[in-house]
């Protein structure tokens, strides 16, 4: 009796143990599954942090080059006198849409650029699907949801977003975004005139390329602050 109880204890014993070790080994497994997935979350997520921080200071630099440009007219002493004088001649007209063209082809990101002169309503284009330099006369471009923003805008500038229906219907569709500047007279600060730049993808796409080894997809947010 005394060899049966002690075997019944040992068997108890036994499986108690082994119970206690099995539950301890699932104990380890779980916490070092769990640290184990926490620390390659950290490492992900501080991963794409430094990421994003490169993407964010490549485009911010990306911003500042087309708000750099977008000025480049305004430091032309003679484009301005040209500007602001109300009778051309020929070689004033043929400067003035010179430094238009000029301007146009200094990047292969710009799709499209539109030069708008306020006081005769005069709007000067040319995009990449016509590089004919063409001006037509448009009274309602005061009117736009841009115009008002531009002029009211700090340091005079907007940038639009071109949503996806109106890209797709547009005769320029490949633009992304439009940087809009205002021209102004320091006495006053009256629009001379609004200098216009739709960008397509070629610099963005170029500037993911180098940013990422791997093929995928990038969501950007931004806004006029941007």
């Amino acid at each position: 009796k005394f060899k049966n109880f002690f075997n019944r204890l040992a068997n108890k014993l036994i499986i108690t143990f082994s119970i206690t070790i099995s539950i301890f080994i699932a104990v380890l497994i779980v916490v070092s599954y769990n640290r184990t997935n926490k620390i390659l979350m950290d490492d992900f997520i501080n991963a794409n942090n430094s990421i994003l921080s490169l993407v964010n200071k490549s485009f911010e630099s990306y911003i500042a080059q087309i708000d750099e440009l977008s000025i480049r007219v305004r430091k032309d002493a003679q484009f301005m006198e040209v500007l602001t004088d109300g009778a051309w001649d020929d070689s004033d007209r043929m400067y003035f849409e010179n430094q238009l063209k000029v301007l146009f082809y200094s990047r292969d990101d710009i799709e499209k650029l539109q030069f708008y002169i306020p006081h005769n309503n005069a709007l000067y284009c040319i995009s990449r699907s016509n590089d004919k330099l063409r001006v037509d006369y448009n009274q309602d471009i005061k009117n736009e949801e841009w115009y008002d923003k531009t002029i009211k805008g700090e340091f005079f500038r907007y940038m639009e977003p071109l949503m996806a229906e109106k890209e797709s219907s547009a005769k320029d569709g490949a633009g992304i975004f439009t940087f809009h500047r205002a021209l102004v007279s320091i006495p006053g600060w009256k629009p001379l005139g609004i200098i216009s730049m739709t960008f397509n993808r070629l610099t963005l796409d170029k500037m993911i390329a180098n940013t990422f080894n791997e093929k995928g997809e990038v969501a950007c947010i931004y806004d006029q602050n941007d």
